[in-house]
Formats: C-alpha cells, structure tokens, sequence
C-alpha cells in the first residue's frame, strides 16, 4: 500500500509526529511499514512485524530521538 499526504501519514513509532509518505505491505508472515517525509529533516520510521501460529512480534524504530537532537546540537 502507498499512501501520500502532507503531514498526514502517522509516524509509526511516536504520534505527535507525522510523514508525507507511507508505503505498507506483507510477505507471508511478515509485515512491513515505513514512514518518511519529503524534507531532509523529516524523520523516518520503520515497523516490521512476524507471526507463527499462536506467537507474534513486532519492532518499531525512528531515526528521531536523542541521538539525531544531539548530533544536530552539535552541528554534524
């Protein structure tokens, strides 16, 4: 699935943060979805999920957060 809105695509690790393009699907038991915007500093998030049976996981991640605040606080 491909979804594009302008700061309308919820950001799949932190809500109060929203994307401008999502792209979602599944390869068997596994789920995908990534969520990015169309500026250099829109953060990305990525959700990939798994299930067998009666056992699921799912791990979801941003590349917004401490690390990327500190980095640019300090001019990289």
């Amino acid at each position: 699935d491909l979804e594009l809105s302008q700061n309308g695509v919820d950001d799949l690790y932190d809500d109060d943060i929203a994307g401008d393009i999502g792209i979602s699907g599944a390869m068997g038991d596994l789920t995908y979805s990534v969520v990015t915007g169309l500026e250099d500093a829109d953060p990305t998030s990525l959700s990939i999920g798994y299930s067998a049976g009666a056992i699921s996981g799912s791990v979801a991640t941003s590349d917004e957060g401490c690390m990327s605040n500190w980095n640019n606080s300090r001019g990289y």
